[in-house]
């Protein structure tokens, strides 16, 4: 019996895409936290296009340097049902996710850099 050609068993890790497709728990349908996972040093901020504090922790974000990727709750399917879960039944913007999975709602910049630099 011979051994398999190691080329068989190469794992690659998908291209990197532009565009976004979130997975859904398919038992639920739902979505969760992981589908919003940032990336190390930065964001997810859940907002809507008509919110003040969303307005300003982006533009404080902006101001220094600190990635993230806005999802608009109101235009994205799922995720104002997602943060509310997350805040207690109301759909409370902004509400931001770590790289490491947590959650904060109406952090400071000064909370997100600490949370970012842990």
């Amino acid at each position: 019996m011979s051994a398999a050609p190691d080329a068989l068993w190469e794992v690659r890790a998908p291209e990197p895409s532009a565009e976004y497709h979130p997975v859904r728990d398919r038992r639920t349908d739902r979505r969760s936290t992981v589908d919003f996972t940032p990336e190390f040093g930065s964001i997810t901020m859940f907002s809507t296009s008509w919110c003040g504090y969303c307005r300003r922790l982006k533009s404080q974000l902006d101001a220094q340097g600190i990635g993230y990727t806005e999802v608009n709750i109101e235009e994205v399917e799922g995720t104002a049902e997602l943060v509310a879960s997350l805040n207690g039944g109301n759909q409370t913007v902004p509400t931001v996710i770590f790289p490491d999975g947590s959650t904060a709602t109406n952090p400071s910049l000064a909370d997100v850099k600490t949370r970012l630099a842990a």
